[in-house]
């Protein structure tokens, strides 16, 4: 059998970027480090990783990357990686003697479902993906489709803008893999309750309201407990003070017939 050469890819070694005999049937090591060997011919050009892209999974991450001088990290089948089942996110130092293998995706779903992404406006959450084989090493490119609801960032990352529905979409470069997932904002500081017509509780910022309601104002005949000092009614000056309450008609969110003002201990009459 013919002796193997290997490159020492040990940046502490020795033997660091040089090749390496191997007799027949020996462990394919360098002899210096005992560290496995990158398999070279004698007198090749090491080939320039400098446009090879690599997608790198941190954590279950995926991110888009270029492999060159510098780091990647092996991606992540569940927990595996793909240089060390040992590990999950293990450092690969990539030189200029490492070449880096195109292993397209055949599969990739995200680990999150549509529940975990309802979000309310200004809210971040990072999705993250499954690739099959666990070796896979492409290039990932994030879309939202209506960036009004919901951006998506290079590294998966969503915030959400404004209510409504969106699709992420997450499509490798060389396979077109692809994976789908619904993106739902709802309106910060609304409730179910303050959506509806009929009776319940609604913040109105200067107080709470409950009573009757009509497309989530007060509407019918209800009571506001003040939080802050305000003006009970344009028209007249009286001023409703942290605790005191009103108690009366409302249309269209607004006072609009006789009510009575509770305060220190006394009650007023007001109209607007």
């Amino acid at each position: 059998m013919a002796k193997k050469t290997g490159i020492c890819i040990n940046l502490d070694c020795d033997n660091y970027k040089k090749e390496v005999e191997i007799e027949p049937g020996g462990e394919f090591e360098c002899p210096l480090c005992h560290q496995p060997l990158k398999e070279g011919k004698k007198g090749g050009n090491a080939p320039d990783p400098g446009k090879t892209r690599v997608m790198m999974i941190v954590g279950g991450l995926a991110v888009a990357a270029v492999a060159a001088v510098g780091i990647y990290y092996g991606i992540n089948q569940k927990g595996t990686d793909s240089a060390d089942t040992s590990q999950k996110d293990t450092v690969i130092t990539v030189d200029d003697n490492m070449e880096v293998e195109d292993v397209n995706v055949t599969s990739m779903t995200f680990m999150e479902t549509a529940k975990d992404m309802q979000l309310k406006p200004d809210e971040t959450r990072q999705l993250n993906i499954d690739c099959r084989p666990g070796n896979a090493n492409e290039a990932v490119t994030w879309t939202s489709g209506n960036e009004a609801v919901a951006t998506v960032s290079a590294s998966g990352l969503v915030k959400a803008v404004s209510a409504g529905r969106v699709t992420i979409t997450a499509v490798t470069d060389r396979s077109k893999a692809k994976a789908e997932i619904e993106v739902t904002v709802s309106d910060k500081g609304k409730d179910s309750n303050s959506l509806k017509s009929g009776k319940g509780t609604i913040d109105l910022g200067y107080g709470s309201y409950t009573g009757e309601l009509k497309n989530g104002k007060p509407h019918g005949y209800g009571t506001i407990t003040y939080k802050t000092s305000t003006k009970i009614v344009p028209s007249k000056d009286f001023i409703a003070n942290p605790g005191d309450t009103f108690e009366g008609d409302f249309r269209d969110g607004k006072i609009s017939g006789l009510g009575y003002w509770t305060h220190d201990g006394n009650q007023t009459a007001v109209k607007p």
